[in-house]
């Protein structure tokens, strides 16, 4: 059987309960916020490659269709 405790043990244990709760939020907020700024920075270097996937397939593409249009007899 286990034995009582008194108010005072209850309350220091609730104390220490409470502390050790805002520690671990403390830490997921902290993981969190980092985990933010890593999907933003991924965000980020996402949208430049595409930016620039995108004009060098458009300069592609111009230097095709003129090239298409040189060989047809077409300026």
């Amino acid at each position: 059987m286990c034995p009582l405790l008194s108010l005072d043990d209850i309350s220091l244990l609730e104390a220490s309960h409470k502390k050790l709760l805002l520690q671990v939020e403390k830490e997921i907020h902290s993981q969190l916020r980092d985990a933010e700024r890593n999907i933003s920075s991924l965000r980020k270097q996402a949208m430049e490659s595409g930016t620039k996937a995108l004009r060098n397939a458009g300069s592609q593409s111009l230097v095709v269709n003129y090239n298409n249009r040189s060989s047809q007899g077409v300026t």
